[in-house]
């Protein structure tokens, strides 16, 4: 209890180095960029690593993520660039209303310390690194798909693969989640597990090695694809539930889910305890809940059919994630086909 009481004290004030600098009239900051992204009001977003911010007064050096936004064009910014970019720091507030988002923690357990307006960037170096490799291969997959594929079309497939969600239309985003399948577009257990049947797959009916082996391969392969698809919280949850069944696989042990999952759970909050503030945290969890109820449910009616119980699973899972999709978008799937859809797109 000390200890999380510690690391939460530390998570929650993680701003305060730099708050000092939010009353001056213009900061500077070098930093190295992540990715880059676009705002929903067409500004450029550079996700930064930042190691130093100053306002000609007094400085910092620091290792903190900031997003930065900019009119400057996307396309001038690559991973692992440092720049320098002079402008002004802006704080996330804290919620007015009762049962606001808190949009600060949000953001915390995203990583990001605060936002910063820049007046002009200047690119004065580059650096290599694990972090900046896999986004530059992020970045030429979905480059590939922007030039092989329709721009709504690309958008999904980029979600699909990479987990790139801001080119997804509006009107996309809010079909998915009205036929309940909102979770398809974040890459999640269904993406990971794809990925790890497949290398399972090739190495048990090709090089035959037995499926013991076979997880050691599919295990690092995870590890490879969670880096390329940005590390989302439903993806760490995935590959760490992934990971630690395939040890238990390796060593003899039986798996249960309802334990690994609670593994996954302490490791991402040991991590980041603000993850308790995060959407995708909360929502992920909640549907693996769902999944182990529905599975526990639908295995004591032994009378049913494969297909009759593929249907009672649908709707007991839906039953119980719906109140936390309606919480956190304002609705859920109405339509007749909302649970069964679960059955149709899961295997796509």
């Amino acid at each position: 209890a000390v200890i999380g009481a510690v690391i939460c004290a530390n998570a929650i004030n993680m701003d305060k180095n730099i708050s000092k600098f939010a009353d001056t009239d213009r900061q500077m900051l070098y930093g190295t960029i992540i990715r880059t992204d676009i705002s929903q009001n067409g500004r450029t977003v550079i996700n930064t690593d930042v190691d130093y911010i100053s306002d000609m007064k007094s400085s910092v050096s620091k290792s903190a993520k900031i997003k930065i936004y900019c009119n400057e064009a996307k396309d001038k910014f690559q991973p692992g660039d440092v720049i320098k970019a002079n402008g002004n720091i802006l704080l996330y507030s804290e919620p007015t209303n009762p049962y606001q988002l808190n949009y600060r923690f949000y953001m915390f357990s995203n990583g990001y310390v605060s936002s910063f307006w820049a007046y002009d960037t200047e690119k004065i170096g580059y650096t290599n690194g694990i972090i900046y490799t896999a986004e530059k291969t992020r970045y030429k997959i979905n480059s590939f798909f922007d030039e092989t594929m329709p721009e709504r079309e690309a958008s999904v497939a980029k979600a699909l693969v990479t987990g790139y969600k801001s080119d997804i239309h509006e009107e996309t985003r809010d079909t998915y989640i009205r036929l309940g399948i909102s979770h398809v577009l974040a890459v999640s257990g269904l993406h990971v597990s794809i990925a790890a049947l497949v290398v399972i797959y090739f190495m048990t009916k090709v090089f035959k090695l037995n499926k013991r082996i076979a997880v050691i391969p599919a295990s690092l392969v995870l590890i490879v694809y969670l880096f390329i698809s940005g590390f989302s919280p439903s993806a760490i949850r995935a590959v760490i539930m992934s990971v630690t069944s395939y040890v238990g696989i390796f060593l003899y042990r039986e798996r249960e889910m309802i334990n690994t999952s609670a593994f996954a759970a302490f490791i991402m909050l040991l991590i980041n305890p603000l993850y308790l503030w995060n959407t995708s945290f909360r929502l992920s969890f909640t549907g693996v809940a769902a999944v182990i109820t529905a599975a526990r449910l639908t295995e004591k009616n032994k009378e049913l059919n494969k297909v009759e119980k593929s249907i009672l699973f649908s709707v007991i899972a839906w039953i119980i994630t719906s109140p936390a999709v309606m919480y956190f978008f304002g609705g859920v799937s109405h339509q007749p086909v909302g649970p069964h859809s679960v059955i149709i797109n899961a295997p796509l």
